[in-house]
């Protein structure tokens, strides 16, 4: 997988990241700055960087990473500011193994250079604006040549990855899970649906704005979008109604993965206040640990809200569905992530047994 780096300030594009596999004929190159060079462990010091890339720190060929190694993958399918980083976080839980055997990752651990504004010159989401709609020779190549060796590479010994980020939103569910089958398992992490608005209008984070959330879908742009929207409807919708909607973008896509993959481990967490938070944080340790994990007290990862009321989101909710006119079976499918489904206490459980 070589990087070419381009010298210069930090202020440049940066270097971009292309697969060391010839890629099928009319493959993409990939536009993602490589913020820690995981390809090669490339790092700041130029004397062990000569010992493990070509000079300096310029790989032109690097060994593909041994994937076998790592026996486990989990990834998160959330909104975003869903608790996806506690969940994701190795200080926020106990493990009872001498050697612990978990590699904890989030979001790619931001190694392709996405920023927190909309549509810059390179990262995932860069990269996703280019896959045409329908295509999943991209998103494969990406998973196959990038993503998943640098996570390997990361993981080094260890035998299990997990990465709950929302970046898998980027088009990346379908591939990871025809690269990573039968080792792979998902967490799907539903929070209050219009504590998810607020959270995401108190940072300004509004699909297709400006300030963008650093994985937030926009229909206008993104390929594949599983509830279509016409330009004229979504310039009418509120910010909060385009949050609305992003919300049941996701979990659209998420029951189409289930319906396509009835049988692969997966497990559905829901929650609204801080003790449905905590089941949902015993139910993720014990998903992932198989006995040996426990949630620990750690530092919360706290956003802004914006100050909106329940009955002014219910207004802007009804309005949006609407304007949306979704048959009934697409009703349907968005039924967990609806008021007052998102809040209600079910039991947690996974799809299907593990595979052992």
């Amino acid at each position: 997988m070589p990087i070419s780096l381009s010298p210069g300030s930090s202020l440049s594009p940066g270097p971009l990241l292309t697969p060391a596999a010839p890629l099928q004929h009319g493959a993409v190159t990939f536009p993602l700055k490589v913020n820690f060079g995981a390809c090669c462990g490339c790092s700041q010091d130029e004397k062990e960087n000569a010992a493990r890339c070509h000079s300096p720190c310029q790989p032109t060929v690097c060994e593909e990473s041994a994937t076998s190694n790592v026996s486990r993958w989990y990834f998160g399918v959330s909104t975003g500011h869903a608790g996806s980083t506690t969940l994701s976080t190795n200080m926020c839980f106990e493990d009872d193994r001498e050697h612990p055997p978990i590699s904890w990752q989030f979001e790619g651990s931001h190694n392709y250079g996405d920023h927190r504004t909309a549509h810059s010159s390179y990262g995932l989401k860069t990269w996703y604006e280019t896959v045409p709609s329908g295509s999943s020779q991209h998103a494969a190549s990406l998973v196959s040549t990038v993503l998943v060796p640098d996570m390997a590479l990361k993981a080094g010994a260890k035998k299990t990855v997990v990465d709950l980020g929302h970046h898998v939103n980027l088009g990346l569910l379908e591939a990871l899970t025809a690269q990573l089958q039968p080792r792979v398992r998902f967490i799907r992490i539903i929070r209050s649906r219009f504590d998810t608005v607020r959270s995401f209008m108190g940072e300004g984070k509004v699909p297709c704005a400006q300030k963008e959330g650093m994985f937030t879908l926009c229909p206008l742009k993104h390929p594949d979008i599983a509830l279509p929207v016409s330009r004229l409807t979504w310039a009418k919708m509120s910010d909060a109604q385009s949050i609305l909607w992003y919300i049941d973008e996701v979990e659209a896509r998420w029951q189409r993965w289930r319906q396509a993959h009835p049988v692969l481990p997966h497990l559905t967490v829901n929650w609204c206040t801080g003790e449905q938070l905590q089941v949902a944080w015993r139910a993720v340790a014990d998903f992932i640990g198989e006995g040996h994990l426990s949630p620990k007290a750690c530092p919360p990862r706290v956003h802004d809200k914006y100050n909106i009321s329940d009955d002014d989101l219910s207004l802007e909710d009804a309005q949006y569905f609407n304007s949306m006119a979704y048959s009934p079976s697409v009703l349907e499918s968005l039924t967990d992530v609806q008021r007052p489904n998102d809040c209600v206490d079910r039991p947690v459980i996974g799809g299907v047994p593990m595979i052992p």
